[in-house]
């Protein structure tokens, strides 16, 4: 498909002849106009596609699914499927204008205060995070000497010189200090 469209694009430059440079260019751009505008919106403006689609499932289709999923209608799931895709792009503008400073900062002291600025959220969640982080590590460390990993009782653990544990050994081994 995209070759056909492709080639109809330059076939309308074969008929050109003699026009002028001019001309030629003017409408090469007109042609890229149009190609551009079609890759944005297709062949129909969305609210012209969601009347069409509409009306495709509108009369028996309708009915058939409505007989097989009861209670579904189509009509209603082209609108919510609409609604989502309405959010998502919203969602997504909202990130790219978010976005916009941090891209065009200059360095990383300006760019990291552009994305604090844009992402207030990630500042509280990174301090939430730092919080339940310190808190697991503490509980991590109790679970370990429950689990005997860090004896907290008995003889230590004695290392010979060459780092092996045998009878005899001089160094005590000691749980690490957080």
């Amino acid at each position: 498909m995209r070759k056909l469209t492709d080639d109809l694009n330059v076939s309308e430059f074969e008929m050109l002849g003699d026009l002028p440079e001019k001309d030629r260019t003017k409408r090469f751009v007109l042609a890229q106009m149009r190609i551009q505008t079609s890759v944005i919106r297709n062949l129909a403006y969305p609210d012209q596609t969601v009347r069409h689609l509409k009306n495709i499932f509108a009369g028996p289709l309708e009915r058939i699914i409505a007989s097989q999923y009861k209670g579904v209608s189509i009509e209603r799931v082209i609108d919510a499927l609409g609604a989502l895709a309405e959010q998502a792009d919203e969602r997504l503008n909202d990130h790219i204008k978010r976005v916009r400073p941090v891209a065009i900062a200059k360095d990383f002291e300006t760019t990291y205060d552009a994305y604090m600025h844009a992402f207030q959220d990630i500042l509280e969640d990174r301090q939430a995070g730092a919080k339940q982080r310190s808190a697991n590590r503490s509980n991590d460390a109790r679970r370990a000497n429950v689990a005997g990993l860090y004896p907290a009782a008995g003889p230590p653990l004695r290392f010979n010189e060459a780092g092996s544990t045998t009878p005899g050994a001089t160094k005590p081994v000691q749980p690490p200090r957080r």
